[in-house]
């Protein structure tokens, strides 16, 4: 088919109704740097009466054979005037609307140095680009927003501070287990019992993104509140498995709690049993509840030298 377009440029609709240029490419480098230049000293607005304003607001292509005077009036501005555009390099022009479920995201510009007229079958053409481009950039900004939504959850329920005693220092690390996996429903705490006792948390909520990261706030705010309620860590498990049970949802969740005394150099914790029971346990609870369940939970206690 014969050259599409000297110039095609991608410009996305912001927060605030800011039209913002995302992406351009041209034939050469002179056009584009000349293009480019051009570009960012226009401004383009929603109440424009032609172009790439226009075709947002509207959701209507726009064909311009001849690109005409009236357009060119109403892109001049106090950094590009009326004379500069007259002499761009662009002698006809489509502006296509870029739609995705049910709103317009941009626009898709075409234009052509030199060459023919843009024809009602290249129009067409470009609309149909412009509809299956559109439907990756809405799947790209989507993924976007929700991978930062959930890191911002994320961070929100992890410890900024940890608490440190005269007789314990301590520090953490996160990081994730492989790569892609940074967001979801790992966490860790450590939690000052009050009573010069520490307790150290490490869970997982199975999945990703925002639904793995809400099911471990919960989780985690039920954890904090029965061991400031002063359960040990066994029977603070088996209560927290109800609680589990008790969101249904059905992704496995797994939990470490203990409690270190620095005065005695000793602690207990609770934790999950073989995998043989855990495996069990999900089996018969369709994945819905803490690996370390009332039947499966252990005491362990040590004493450090």
């Amino acid at each position: 088919m014969p050259q599409l377009a000297d110039w095609c440029a991608v410009y996305l609709l912001h927060e605030s109704d800011e039209i913002r240029l995302a992406a351009s490419d041209a034939a050469d480098e002179r056009l584009g740097a000349v293009m480019r230049d051009l570009v960012r000293r226009l401004m383009y607005r929603l109440d424009q009466s032609h172009g790439v304003g226009t075709v947002i607001r509207t959701g209507r292509s726009e064909l311009a054979r001849q690109v005409p005077d009236a357009v060119l009036r109403g892109l001049a501005n106090d950094k590009v005037s009326l004379e500069e555009l007259r002499k761009a390099p662009a002698t006809t022009g489509i502006v296509v609307p870029l739609p995705a479920r049910g709103r317009t995201l941009g626009a898709l510009t075409l234009t052509r140095a030199d060459g023919p007229p843009y024809s009602a079958s290249e129009l067409e053409f470009a609309e149909d680009l412009a509809r299956r481009a559109a439907l990756a950039v809405d799947n790209a900004l989507r993924y976007a927003f929700e991978r930062d939504a959930a890191a911002t959850l994320q961070r929100s329920l992890l410890p900024r501070d940890l608490p440190a005693t005269s007789t314990v220092r301590t520090a953490a690390r996160y990081l994730p287990g492989a790569s892609g996996t940074e967001i979801g429903g790992d966490w860790y705490d450590l939690i000052d019992l009050g009573d010069g006792r520490l307790g150290l948390v490490v869970g997982d909520v199975m999945g990703r993104g925002i639904p793995a990261a809400a099911v471990m706030g919960q989780v985690r705010t039920a954890l904090r509140a029965y061991a400031y309620d002063g359960h040990e860590p066994a029977d603070l498990l088996r209560r927290l498995d109800r609680v589990v049970q008790a969101l249904g949802e059905v992704q496995l969740t797994t939990c470490i709690y203990g409690v270190f005394d620095p005065a005695s150099r000793s602690g207990c914790a609770g934790l999950p049993g073989s995998p043989r029971a855990r495996r069990t346990s999900c089996a018969t609870r369709c994945c819905g509840h803490l690996a370390a369940t009332a039947t499966t939970t252990t005491r362990r206690c040590w004493r450090s030298p």
